[in-house]
């Protein structure tokens, strides 16, 4: 009989073949919360432009996490042996697993402290990630496997009957209190084949470090990508920004007490950015910022995203996992049987307004038997389609990554 085991990541606030991109760094570096791995920090960030890329729609707002999606990937390749364990590495343009336990556990701690920390400017941040792993009380599932998830993940574990029906509701109420009460009856049903749920939640407030006044919150037109003109809700501020702008686009960092929003409003079309445009060139963008007084124009948006992403970690290159014949998940699950994955999908949901931003995603895995000198401030106004992304300072990882085709939708 084929069993079912499903992963769950839940997150606030995404490679064909490889592309010969190195990130054979062998660095890493130390937070308040551990050791981080340059090159796992790398990948992660590659990998969610990889799955925007892929996902991206011109007439669709797109949200994505990548650390969500990575999260939950590094917990499912301690489960996975021999080649499906280097085809997940790869995923994650990763060589091998040396580092990975070490830095998803310093950033679990490191975020935490991020949260805790007591600033003199009274300005919140909250990230916080979880996680909890529950296992079928019928199917023997390995205790390294269960010391792993717990050690560096800070997993707690549950045995449970996923026959019962009432199984489903307890693992809603951990969802719903990690993610403060934004995230609801996500599982809809348990079934009497699941062997397990690895539950990754990772929660995003900030505030902005210069928030937009209220007062000059209006009314204006963006121009969406077919030409379609909609009043939107647009904020206004005029303050010293990092920013960038050449004949191509226009670059701004908007601040939190710890993270940054970069917005990227090219000045052809968004699509050009994904066309023309990889992971590295954002970087290199962000690398160019600097200290300019800018008059922002940037929309008030709130909107939600589902994405079937089974076909795109196929496409990049994850496949020996989804294959019921080759398949090696022995490293978690002990009793004997066929097992892999049979869908990943993740949804999102974002809010930004006057006083900052608050984010959340959930991505489920069921396993089955990405300057000029200025004289005046410059203007840039966000009325079209533009690209977002959400990059914790210290850690460099990111959280959010999103295109806001139309702020109303």
């Amino acid at each position: 009989m084929k069993k079912i085991l499903i992963i769950i990541l839940c997150s606030f606030l995404l490679m064909s073949c490889q592309e010969a991109t190195s990130f054979n760094t062998n660095e890493s570096f130390k937070t308040d919360g551990g050791e981080i791995s340059v090159d796992v920090i790398n990948g992660m960030n590659h990998l969610g432009y990889k799955v925007l890329d892929h996902i991206y729609d011109n007439d669709k707002n797109q949200l994505f996490s990548p650390i969500s999606l990575t999260s939950a990937l590094a917990m499912a390749t301690n489960g996975a042996g021999s080649e499906t364990k280097e085809e997940m590495l790869n995923l994650m343009y990763l060589e091998s697993d040396d580092g990975l336990n070490e830095t998803y556990n310093a950033l679990i701690h490191h975020f935490n402290l991020v949260s805790e920390s007591k600033e003199e400017y009274d300005l919140d941040m909250t990230m916080r990630l979880a996680n909890s792993f529950w296992m079928a009380d019928d199917i023997e599932i390995h205790k390294a496997y269960v010391d792993t998830i717990k050690s560096y993940y800070d997993g707690d574990a549950y045995s449970v009957d996923f026959k019962d029906p009432s199984t489903k509701n307890e693992m809603n109420t951990w969802i719903e209190d990690k993610t403060e009460n934004m995230l609801k009856d996500i599982i809809n049903e348990t079934k009497e084949d699941d062997v397990a749920y690895l539950i990754n939640a990772l929660y995003f407030y900030g505030q902005w470090a210069s928030a937009f006044n209220e007062n000059l919150t209006d009314s204006q037109d963006f121009t969406t990508a077919n030409g379609k003109i909609t009043s939107v809700k647009m904020m206004h501020q005029e303050d010293r920004f990092m920013y960038y702008e050449d004949r191509k686009i226009q670059v701004i960092g908007l601040p939190y007490k710890e993270a940054v929003m970069y917005v990227f409003l090219p000045k052809g079309d968004l699509d050009d950015l994904f066309t023309s445009e990889s992971y590295s060139d954002l970087n290199n963008y962000i690398d160019k910022l600097e200290y300019e007084r800018v008059n922002l124009s940037f929309p008030k948006f709130k909107f939600s995203t589902h994405v079937d992403l089974k076909p795109v970690l196929q496409s990049l290159g994850m496949n020996l996992a989804f294959d019921f014949d080759k398949a090696d998940f022995s490293k978690m699950i002990a009793s004997q049987g066929e097992f892999a994955v049979s869908q990943v999908f993740q949804n999102a949901i974002i809010a930004v307004d006057e006083e900052g931003t608050e984010a959340a995603a959930v991505t489920v895995m069921t396993f089955g038997t990405t300057s000029i000198e200025i004289t005046e401030p410059l203007e840039m106004v966000c009325d079209k389609p533009f690209m977002f992304l959400i990059r914790e300072n210290t850690t460099q990882s990111d959280l959010f990554l999103g295109t806001v085709q139309n702020p109303n939708k």
